[in-house]
């Protein structure tokens, strides 16, 4: 089951990465552009 589970995800990621790494540049600008007008540190 878990081999199964690893397998697909494998599998996932392999088969979309553009669309696994778009929402993820968006979300990293969308975060930097709000860390840069409250920064949390």
């Amino acid at each position: 089951m878990f081999c199964a589970m690893f397998l697909v995800q494998k599998w996932l990621f392999s088969a979309f990465p553009a669309v696994c790494t778009i929402p993820r540049v968006k979300f990293w600008q969308f975060f930097s552009c709000i860390h840069r007008r409250f920064p949390v540190y």
